[in-house]
């Protein structure tokens, strides 16, 4: 093992595949010592199903390969990789796995901000998408608790579909239709990262949909688990510009969960797939989008607000006494 340490190794895990420069083994704990950009991270060897050297430019190395089943591997713990931030700088490569899990349990708190003065202009929903009927029985204009949507989408990945991957990419599709209505090309437009993982990737998926129609987009905030680490290279890969605040001047906020209690004053409009701000009532400028299904805890005070379909399983609908029939890419919900 010893005549890898200090090059670049492709670590091949449970949960994707990992790039960076091998620096030591502690055979007593069974980790490796990776360097990823400017970072050290430990990995537990129980986790590497295989490994393969690389020279610079990330090309696998002919003829060479790390076999790891010497290392006297266990069954795995399925530990975090990686315990700390990432920093916003060389940001490592990383090819996730699917993991059949639920969205994260994050329990999102309202945003604390003061609201903006009463005259603030009011900026209607688009009047070519049209209403839905009001809430009723098994509809699925009928929000749901956070729990039973939590266990929703944890069916979705594990068993009847879409993956999360194909979740993020049809919501973040239905979500550019939506919001391009909105914008011009001269629109300034930030989207802010918050907590929850599964919010993030749709957030940055979105923004390089819209970096490759040339609006002008910002991402604040850098990754902070895993999960989406890769969703951030492929936005970076694509020049986009990520940035630690809020453009002053932006016209418009995507605010992916509000944990980042982004600034709700002088905005045209703000947009939130999370946590609606505290008084929504208050706020003329705000508009809530839910993703498969209204979130009661979300929408509960809200007059209305939009309803993206991301095509989750009618059988999954029916588990939990709804129906998607009738139901449209975009949805305006009123109640």
């Amino acid at each position: 093992m010893d005549e890898y340490y200090g090059m670049k190794i492709k670590f091949m895990t449970r949960g994707g595949s990992i790039h960076g420069i091998l620096k030591g083994l502690d055979e007593d704990k069974e980790l490796f010592m990776i360097e990823i950009g400017e970072e050290e991270f430990k990995l537990d060897v129980n986790d590497v199903v295989d490994m393969e050297p690389e020279d610079e430019e990330g090309s696998t190395l002919v003829g060479s390969k790390v076999d790891v089943k010497d290392e006297g591997s266990k069954d795995s713990k399925v530990d975090s990789l990686i315990e700390e931030k990432l920093k916003e700088e060389g940001v490592p490569v990383i090819e996730m796995g699917l993991k059949e899990e639920g969205v994260s349990k994050d329990p999102l708190q309202p945003l604390k901000e003061t609201l903006p003065p009463n005259d603030t202009p009011t900026y209607p929903l688009p009047s070519t998408i049209p209403h839905t009927q009001p809430p009723h029985a098994n509809s699925f204009s009928t929000p749901i608790p956070y729990s039973d949507y939590q266990s929703l989408l944890s069916l979705s990945f594990s068993r009847f579909g879409p993956t999360k991957e194909e979740f993020i990419s049809i919501s973040s599709l239905n979500l550019f239709k939506l919001l391009k209505s909105y914008f011009s090309l001269n629109s300034k437009i930030d989207i802010i990262l918050g907590e929850n993982p599964l919010y993030n990737s749709i957030g940055l998926t979105l923004g390089r949909l819209l970096l490759n129609n040339d609006y002008d987009i910002r991402v604040i905030g850098s990754p902070r688990n895993l999960e989406i680490v890769n969703y951030h290279y492929l936005y970076r890969e694509n020049k986009g510009i990520t940035l630690k605040k809020e453009r002053e001047d932006n016209e418009f906020v995507i605010d992916c969960d509000n944990k980042s209690r982004c600034n709700i004053n002088n905005k045209k409009v703000i947009f939130t797939f999370g946590l609606p701000p505290s008084n929504t009532n208050n706020i003329n400028n705000f508009i809530h989008i839910a993703l498969g299904l209204g979130i009661l805890e979300f929408v509960k005070d809200l007059k209305e607000y939009f309803l993206i379909d991301g095509m989750i399983n009618e059988r999954i609908y029916k588990k939990i006494g709804r129906t998607r029939k009738g139901m449209k890419s975009i949805n305006r919900i009123k109640k």
